[in-house]
């Protein structure tokens, strides 16, 4: 396949931990395996939380958009269970230029957090690990006995079991648990999204995707956003509160105003305090 669709893969060489060369190939659409797909059916339906913009999830697969059906659906789940707060005015801009000013702000909103839910339980979701390293060293000594902070992608599993099975209210904090985890009931009713989830450009398969599709980059960051915010509340009788902590969060809801669903945005609440 690689000969029939060349400008759906990207290329390049790196070296490894050990300082060894090595070649990857990635695809930059799905459009080269959709056969897989189309050949099975004569009608297919694709469910999603997010799908992302119809231009976009068309685009990808190879489907044709005037061939293609779209249903968007509200959220069964009540607003009033699901309020997202938006403190990312009183923090500032976590960006790579901003973030060393900002983050003295965001520590105190995470400390102040973590008072006003001393008792429960709850998820701090961080972008990458490095971050997530820098604001488990940032957590007041009060409070640290309740963190549980998975160094890596194969220790969420076993720091999920431990958050869930422990009778004290921790808290996780993890750049990898967007999707995927069931945080249903008392696993965590509140979350903080502490920093806007943009997928990372030193990823060349990333940077690609970007270059093809401009607009790709935003609806990925909103599709996390979505997912992640999506984590605490399971059902139509569950409940949570999601903080939003990251200043760039205001410029992500201007440039995919069109992208993020309307029951997601009728959720957030602006805080003044």
């Amino acid at each position: 396949e690689l000969d029939k669709y060349p400008d759906d893969w990207v290329y390049w060489q790196d070296l490894d931990a050990e300082g060894k060369l090595v070649s990857y190939c990635k695809p930059t659409k799905a459009g080269s395996f959709a056969k897989i797909l189309t050949g099975c059916s004569d009608i297919r339906i694709y469910m999603s939380a997010y799908p992302g913009s119809r231009k976009s999830f068309c685009d990808g697969l190879g489907l044709s958009e005037s061939e293609v059906a779209w249903i968007s659906l509200g959220s069964p789940f009540h607003v009033e269970n699901r309020p997202i707060y938006n403190y990312g005015n009183k923090i500032g801009s976590l960006g790579r230029r901003s973030v060393d000013e900002s983050f003295p702000a965001l520590a105190r909103y995470i400390n102040t957090l973590l008072d006003h839910h001393s008792d429960t339980k709850g998820l701090i979701h961080c972008a990458s690990y490095a971050f997530g390293k820098r604001i488990v060293e940032a957590i007041s000594k009060k409070h640290a006995s309740r963190i549980i902070f998975p160094e890596s992608s194969d220790q969420r599993q076993q720091a999920f079991e431990q958050h869930c099975a422990s009778d004290q209210p921790t808290v996780i904090i993890t750049p990898s648990m967007t999707e995927g985890f069931d945080f249903k009931g008392d696993f965590a009713r509140w979350q903080i999204i502490a920093k806007v989830p943009y997928p990372s450009l030193g990823d060349k398969q990333v940077v690609a995707k970007k270059d093809n599709d401009p607009d790709w980059y935003t609806m990925e960051t909103v599709k996390t956003v979505v997912q992640a915010a999506g984590r605490i509340v399971r059902s139509e009788d569950d409940y949570g509160i999601t903080y939003i902590l990251d200043g760039d969060f205001d410029s992500l809801l201007s440039r995919g105003k069109d992208m993020f669903p309307r029951w997601f945005t009728s959720a957030i609440m602006n805080s003044s305090s």
